[in-house]
């Protein structure tokens, strides 16, 4: 009886020493990879995987960590680009449900939609695929709400006319399912930017370009391009008022701006007396 015990305890302890050790390579397989240092994350991501269960939480996040830095390392390889898809797809077929699997999934479809390597072809039907998959099995989640946006952006970027309008379609009615989804504004600025760049309609592009400021543009962005951009469609479009507006915000509310300028020039034209440009550099003259 005492050498069971004994036993069970040593077998405890020794899972528990493992536990530790892998959740630190874990830890150090994470900072490597927010780094972007995919050579050591993948090394680290190996180390996981070796000695976790398999379809543990752990082999889970260490197979997707392994498949990230083979997928993004540089300079790209055949060989590794293979294996980050294997991978990809080996984290699909797990017989379990993991968000971690429609993030492999998601990621999977970013892989197939792209040229990752030397005479390499996308397959774009794998990757929408993968996308509505995910829409179907993870709904209302931000992954799907990821793979939403990049199913889009495959039917709208396709410049046949068809698929566009369908892109359009999908996704104003996905934005109509989850109006607060984090890409919303993104979505209204591709179907802005389809509708002047590929459907001819400069005044549906305006309002769509409209409708992402109001909600929020994204924190990111460069928001004198954007300005510059919805002046020259208004131009475009006889939107004069709209024109001018956007023009005159490049000039005061973006200090620096490469398009001020040229705002001013276009204002002048338009007849109206510009803003002042301000001089960044003022204060250190004086």
């Amino acid at each position: 009886m005492k050498k069971t015990t004994l036993i069970t305890l040593l077998g405890v302890f020794i899972f528990g020493c493992s536990y530790a050790y892998s959740e630190t390579l874990l830890d150090s397989t994470r900072t490597e990879l927010s780094y972007l240092n995919y050579n050591k994350s993948s090394k680290l991501a190996k180390q996981v995987r070796k000695i976790s269960k398999k379809y543990s939480d752990e082999w889970m996040e260490s197979t997707l960590a392994l498949a990230i830095s083979l997928h993004q390392n540089q300079p790209d390889t055949k060989s590794e680009k293979i294996r980050a898809a294997k991978l990809y797809q080996e984290l699909i077929d797990a017989p379990t449900r993991n968000p971690i699997q429609a993030k492999a999934m998601l990621l999977l479809g970013r892989f197939e939609s792209e040229r990752d390597y030397l005479n390499d072809k996308p397959d774009y039907t794998k990757s929408r695929a993968l996308y509505a998959k995910i829409i179907k099995e993870w709904p209302n989640t931000k992954l799907a709400d990821s793979a939403a946006l990049f199913k889009a952006q495959l039917d709208i970027y396709s410049t046949n006319k068809n698929e566009i309008l369908k892109g359009i379609d999908f996704t104003l009615d996905w934005i109509k399912t989850r109006p607060n989804n984090p890409f919303a504004s993104l979505q209204y600025q591709l179907i802005a930017t389809a509708y002047f760049r590929d459907l001819n309609d400069p005044l549906k592009s305006i309002d769509y370009f409209l409708k992402a400021e109001e909600i929020g543009l994204p924190p990111l962005t460069q928001m004198d391009y954007f300005y510059w951009n919805l002046a020259n469609i208004s131009e475009i479009g006889g939107q004069t008022n709209i024109a001018v507006k956007y023009y005159k915000k490049v000039i005061t509310d973006v200090v620096g701006s490469g398009f001020a300028f040229e705002s001013q020039i276009r204002l002048k034209e338009m007849g109206i007396n510009p803003p002042i440009l301000d001089d960044p550099f003022a204060e250190a003259v004086e």
